[in-house]
């Protein structure tokens, strides 16, 4: 890789503006997802490559025989007339078309040698690695298969409160005075040994709110996945949806799977991928059910680009009365994972104020991270 490092540079750059040529939005952050997968497979076998550009540069099923197209052609080093013409055009490197004789279901099938099996399993890391940083809005359909299966492993540590239960300890906080009085009097009276009492931690209720808009239309299936792995693990978790209205959805995840449950979407919220009333949404989850408990002591978790059609006051009136009820508020929104973003939207910089944790969420280790930062929401008010 470091003596075909400024060679494959260049090719690179080639490779990705043939694809915007071909129609592919092969944009900056694509092709540096690309570089850096390259980098990581530290190799240059055909099927690795392929793999790595297809992760990076395909962003749905249509796309896939597009960027086979290109990349057999380029590969194999296609007729001077008929490609691109560029001052700095390079000849592919040998060892990139050395295997590429094959088509290309060929080349994503070919069985693999036991030499091969290794580099098959780092292969397989790195293919994985890719899919982990992949914007959601990005992904092919086997992608997003794939992905399923990543999102139900998320490790998640809930965030707790103490109960009023308290339950014997070595060192705690109290003396259990119940228990030192009948040891006590065992022995006629005389004081015993001191016994000691700590609270119980008991999980705290999640509560998910869930933008299904217009604008959110590449990320709210996945991050709807991601509610029905946590709800598994904590049944006491509660998920509704808004767009203009707001609807609970709840009973719909405890469905024996992901798909059977988003099937089930589309026909209890009437306003899927519509439009977005922020603070009305909140409102109605206020009035509701947030007074009827469900909100107080929760650790609310709003998922939206904040892209607010009503009145930004009347959400950051809805939010600081959320504020008041929950224990503390993570905004998840997938905006923030692009490069530059600034929270500028009306409703977004209305509601910051109120917002203990202001996330991202738009691929699967920001997904990660917010399972671990809701694992550390222990104190009201963390920042």
């Amino acid at each position: 890789m470091d003596e075909l490092g400024g060679v494959l540079s260049r090719r690179v750059a080639d490779f990705s503006g043939r694809l915007r040529g071909a129609g592919l939005s092969a944009d900056a952050h694509a092709t540096m997802l690309f570089v850096r997968a390259i980098a990581e497979l530290d190799a240059l076998s055909i099927k690795d490559i392929y793999w790595a550009g297809r992760l990076s540069f395909v962003r749905n099923p249509e796309e896939i025989e597009i960027y086979e197209r290109e990349f057999f052609l380029f590969a194999r080093g296609e007729p001077e007339e008929s490609l691109p013409q560029a001052e700095d055009a390079l000849d592919p490197p040998r060892d990139l078309v050395a295997e590429s004789t094959g088509s290309p279901e060929e080349i994503r099938d070919e069985p693999q040698s036991d030499s091969e099996e290794e580099t098959a399993e780092v292969t397989l890391a790195s293919s994985i690695e890719l899919l982990r940083s992949k914007n959601f809005d990005r992904l092919t359909a086997d992608e997003y298969e794939r992905l399923k299966r990543l999102i139900a492993s998320v490790a998640l540590e809930p965030p707790v409160r103490l109960s009023r239960r308290m339950s014997a300890a070595s060192r705690g906080s109290s003396l259990d005075l119940r228990k030192m009085l009948g040891a006590s009097m065992k022995l006629g009276g005389e004081p015993a040994v001191r016994y000691w009492q700590k609270q119980q931690p008991k999980p705290r209720r999640m509560v998910f709110l869930f933008d299904v808009s217009g604008s959110m239309k590449g990320y709210s299936r996945t991050l709807l996945q991601f509610a029905y792995a946590v709800r598994r693990r904590q049944p006491r978790t509660e998920v509704f949806c808004f767009g203009t209205s707001l609807s609970r959805v709840t009973d719909l995840l405890r469905a024996p799977s992901v798909d059977v449950a988003l099937a089930g979407f589309g026909e209890r919220v009437p306003d899927w991928e519509g439009g977005t009333r922020l603070g009305d949404a909140i409102a109605s989850f206020i009035s509701g059910w947030g007074r009827r408990g469900v909100a107080r002591g929760a650790v609310v978790i709003i998922c939206s680009d904040g892209l607010e059609r009503g009145d930004p006051e009347m959400l950051a009136l809805q939010m600081r009365r959320l504020r008041g009820l929950a224990h503390a508020i993570v905004w998840v929104n997938p905006l923030k994972g692009s490069p530059g973003y600034e929270p500028l939207a009306r409703g977004m910089a209305a509601a910051l104020p109120y917002i203990d944790r202001f996330m991202s969420g738009h691929d699967l280790n920001s997904l990660e991270e917010l399972a671990g930062a809701l694992g550390d929401l222990r104190v009201r008010r963390a920042g």
